[in-house]
């Protein structure tokens, strides 16, 4: 007479070895703070939960460690059990990531390892955290990423690795992404990319490298880019950039690649281009330049790889340039240049690897170096 009891109370069926049907619940679980568990109870025909629910599975969202309790009935009896829900606090930087995942279609990542599903967001793939357990470098690489950049990129304020490499990334750079002070490296190439250079990239004092090459960008080069006093690489070719190289460009002192070829770029290479002392590879081919070529490029002794074919540039080759003692590739081809080879080029008969100056219908022997 207790009908919950298995068997009605039936112990002698109990000592002859009967057993209790299964039924069972799923294990105790931890979410994160705001998020949801699904809890399950088996083997029975019916369930009451202490929440007043009657399915065998139920979705809770606790803020706090809870226990939850049902009881499972069957033709054999009443079985209660329980399921603890424990509630872990949110990482600061945890918002920001999953705005990152949602927006790029993360579920469809080629690695997406713990990114939702474990609190701890430094167990997720690709990110890294510093000793204060906030995130500073995000490498999401060659990781199918398909969808745009969320503004919440900006609110990954300790970050100082940005790697968005060779995904599907479209939409515009987020002015947001001027937030991030910390930054020292960022790279975005090889996407499909549009919109203008954000302005606020001038914020990202600390950035010694940017990367942004193979993207559909367009407008002009933001004057803001010569706040980046610490840049030792842009690299942001294969755009379909809008006007002059700003000015600005020249005060970055401690640059030793530049690369914006292929990008629409137009004006004419300004004299203070001799002030990029530390250059070691500067690419500027296949654009639209025009002008003559600067003497001051002379200056440039740690110069290794020099690219200009390609524009529209005219004049004579300045004889300065003969004297770079460490320029070993120079490209001059499919320009507008005459005249001689001033004679210091002797000096480069033999320290050259690489050069190209055909197609200068008016270059001595049509730019036949050899």
């Amino acid at each position: 007479n207790n009908p919950c009891l298995w068997g009605n109370g039936d112990f002698t069926g109990f000592c002859n070895g009967d057993t209790c049907p299964n039924t069972s619940v799923s294990n105790d679980t931890t979410i994160c703070d705001g998020g949801t568990a699904d809890l399950v109870a088996l083997g029975g025909t019916s369930y009451e939960w202490n929440t007043g629910a009657t399915t065998a599975t139920i979705s809770v969202s606790p803020s706090v460690k809870t226990t939850y309790h049902v009881t499972i009935t069957n033709a054999d009896g009443c079985f209660p059990d329980s399921i603890t829900v424990t509630v872990e606090p949110l990482h600061p930087d945890y918002d920001a990531l999953m705005a990152i995942y949602n927006s790029t279609d993360g579920d469809n990542w080629t690695d997406n390892t713990n990114w939702g599903t474990d609190c701890d967001v430094c167990l997720w793939y690709g990110v890294n955290c510093d000793v204060n357990g906030r995130v500073n470098n995000l490498n999401l690489s060659s990781n199918n990423l398909v969808g745009i950049i969320p503004i919440e990129i900006g609110d990954l304020v300790f970050l100082e690795g940005l790697t968005l490499n060779y995904n599907t990334i479209s939409g515009s750079l987020p002015q947001e992404i001027g937030n991030l002070t910390q930054l020292h490296f960022l790279s975005f190439t090889n996407n499909q990319l549009t919109g203008i250079l954000p302005t606020t990239l001038g914020n990202l004092v600390l950035l010694d490298s940017l990367e942004g090459f193979d993207n559909m960008l367009t407008g002009p080069i933001p004057s803001e880019i010569g706040n980046l006093t610490n840049l030792q690489k842009f690299v942001i070719q294969n755009n379909d950039f809008t006007g002059n190289l700003p000015e600005e460009l020249w005060t970055l002192t401690n640059l030793r690649t530049l690369n914006i070829s292929s990008s629409n770029l137009t004006g004419t290479l300004s004299p203070n281009i001799g002030n990029l002392t530390s250059i070691k590879e500067l690419g500027l081919f296949d654009n639209q330049l025009t002008g003559t070529l600067p003497d001051e490029i002379g200056n440039l002794t740690n110069l290794e790889q020099l690219g200009l074919s390609s524009n529209q540039l005219e004049g004579e080759i300045p004889a300065s340039w003969g004297n770079l003692p460490n320029l070993f590739l120079i490209l001059l081809n499919d320009n507008n240049l005459e005249g001689c080879f001033p004679s210091t080029f002797t000096n480069l008969c033999s320290q050259l690897t690489f050069s190209n100056f055909t197609n200068n219908s008016c270059l001595w022997g049509n730019g036949d170096f050899t």
